[in-house]
């Protein structure tokens, strides 16, 4: 076919044309291109990529929250990483949509979501610990008698508060299971305030800062 024919010169055939725009390459560059747009507005958040940085911190909280139930070492990394996993995701986050726009808001909104999957990776790390040792490492008379420990401390402290002993009604409810269990989910509750606090306020000072950089560059 000789070039700038319409038709094939030994068979007749029409020749076709494809648009360099209508290639797989071009339209993922449009995707791209597309989500770029729609980051760069104020208050916006691409959060495709956005999720992506909350897994890859929460996946590493989640492997620090395991191992710190038996290594006391990556239980203080582990907190420092709380302290800083709000303002870790959002800079991955411009660091893998750098077009994206970046200011408080959004780096409270990108550690609000930082929060949230880090306190769920506590609760499903502290519900492993407990499972592994009362089940696969048969500990769980050490762990009841641990609990019941600390709940006597606890009545100690609170007749001591108050001045007056506890009542038979008081110290029946302190050892029932109903109170054992509300113990325990207002604990992760109170956790789970401070972890969001903690990520919402390093997220919106991440992306405070890097507006900042933005700006004087």
């Amino acid at each position: 076919m000789t070039e700038g024919a319409s038709f094939c010169a030994y068979c007749g055939a029409p020749q076709l044309y494809v648009a360099e725009e209508d290639t797989p390459a071009a339209a993922a560059e449009d995707a791209l291109q597309a989500a770029a747009a729609r980051a760069s507005k104020p208050g916006m958040v691409d959060w495709t990529v956005a999720l992506r940085a909350v897994c890859l911190v929460g996946a590493l909280g989640l492997a620090m929250f395991v191992g710190s139930e038996w290594l006391r070492l990556l239980g203080i990394l582990s907190f420092m990483l709380v302290l800083s996993a709000g303002q870790l995701a959002t800079n991955l986050y411009l660091r893998w949509r750098p077009q994206a726009r970046m200011d408080g808001r959004v780096g409270l909104r990108i550690g609000l979501l930082t929060g949230v999957v880090l306190a769920a990776c506590i609760v499903a790390s502290t519900a492993t610990a407990e499972l592994t040792d009362r089940y696969l490492l048969h500990q769980g008379a050490v762990m009841d008698a641990q609990y019941v420990q600390s709940m006597h401390d606890g009545a100690q402290m609170m007749e001591k508060i108050t001045g007056k002993p506890l009542t038979p009604e008081q110290a029946g409810l302190i050892s029932s299971p109903e109170y054992r269990a509300g113990s325990v989910l207002a604990g992760v509750f109170a956790e789970g305030i401070l972890v969001l606090t903690a990520t919402m306020v390093g997220g919106a000072l991440a992306g405070f800062l890097n507006k900042r950089r933005r700006a004087a560059a």
